[in-house]
């Protein structure tokens, strides 16, 4: 299974995810130096705009999704001997001020344009073999915010239905939420039912199933991307709760 995911810890870890990191290509944002999502467009530009689309077509949202998930940006890890992408946010309290709308978009163009596409491409490129080039997104809190500094992380996982058993094998003592999206359900009563599931779990630990197998477009809106990362991974993190949230997409995925 690719781990293509996101992961909220301690900016304190930072060190070790540069260590741990050394093979990889690692992208760091700095959140005091965002302010909404042309902000991040311009630093991601400058990292992976391999073919420099944005001089042809000027900063957009098209030209994001352009450099973002073109080959030659995959090629270009390659070329670099590198066995993934590590991009590191310092979620600052500038950045933690940042509106919703502008965090949404920038959730949006991380977890579905990156991790997620990334997954579906590389699927299609090693048709005979397991895609070994992931995508890492660190959201590193500020341990000022804790009276105890959490010795855990929590977890955005991208996988596809053929990954069900090999999730079903990890972290198999954790507390299971399993939410399935459907046709005719709209993005709020999916979202209050997960925000509602997962607080009345008392235990500690807590692994959330999110099937999407009907491939719904809701499930990619930006409203349900905040409050997956700031509500729940971002919260929970913060009041000592671990949780691992897999999002599950059919295996063709689109």
């Amino acid at each position: 299974m690719l781990q293509n995911k996101l992961i909220v810890t301690s900016k304190n870890d930072k060190e070790n995810i540069y260590k741990i990191s050394e093979d990889k290509w690692v992208i760091e944002l700095d959140g005091d130096k965002i302010n909404d999502w042309n902000d991040f467009y311009d630093i991601m530009q400058k990292e992976i705009d391999v073919l420099n689309y944005n001089s042809k077509f000027g900063r957009g949202g098209h030209t994001y999704d352009d450099f973002a998930t073109d080959i030659a940006l995959f090629n270009e890890v390659k070329k670099r001997n590198a066995k993934g992408m590590v991009m590191i946010l310092n979620y600052t309290k500038k950045f933690k001020e940042v509106s919703e709308e502008e965090k949404g978009y920038i959730y949006y163009d991380t977890i579905f344009t990156l991790l997620l596409e990334w997954y579906r491409d590389l699927r299609i490129v090693y048709k005979q073999e397991k895609p070994t080039i992931d995508i890492e997104m660190y959201i590193l809190i500020d341990d000022n915010l804790f009276k105890k500094r959490p010795d855990f992380k929590n977890e955005l996982i991208i996988g596809i239905e053929e990954d069900k058993e090999e999730i079903g094998n990890k972290f198999k003592d954790y507390k299971l939420i399993k939410l399935s999206a459907s046709l005719g359900m709209e993005s709020k009563i999916f979202l209050e039912k997960l925000k509602k599931e997962v607080k009345k779990i008392i235990d500690r630990r807590i692994k959330v199933l999110l099937l999407n197998p009907e491939n719904l477009y809701f499930v990619y809106e930006r409203s349900i991307l905040i409050d997956i990362v700031e509500n729940i991974l971002i919260r929970k993190y913060e009041e000592g709760k671990e949780v691992k949230i897999y999002l599950i997409f059919k295996n063709d995925i689109f």
